[in-house]
């Protein structure tokens, strides 16, 4: 997949996210990069589009899905995908969310 592919396939899934998940979009989105993810003992390139320490949101452009994973040495590893849709992985995202006070 191009950059540009990814561009075209990203830009309506951030447009239709809900109110509080593009919030959280938007404190964690990275200008997309891609890194080498572990898929059954080999690496595939795949676009990261958000980011938050070593967790990462990424795209599997194999199975056409996002994910959430973490990055080690700069790669996903002990990643998972959630779905087509952007907004089903970023309910996962970050693993630790940030509290919120009174």
């Amino acid at each position: 997949m191009t950059r540009k592919e990814f561009d075209a396939l990203l830009e309506p899934e951030v447009s239709d996210l809900s109110f509080e998940m593009a919030i959280i979009y938007h404190r964690y989105a990275v200008i997309p990069f891609q890194v080498p993810r572990l898929v059954v003992h080999s690496l595939q390139p795949t676009f990261v589009l958000a980011k938050a320490e070593n967790e990462a949101v990424y795209y599997d452009d194999i199975e056409k899905e996002f994910g959430t994973g973490t990055l080690i040495d700069g790669a996903i590893q002990n990643g998972g995908t959630w779905g087509e849709r952007l907004e089903w992985a970023l309910r996962h995202f970050p693993e630790k969310q940030p509290l919120g006070g009174s």
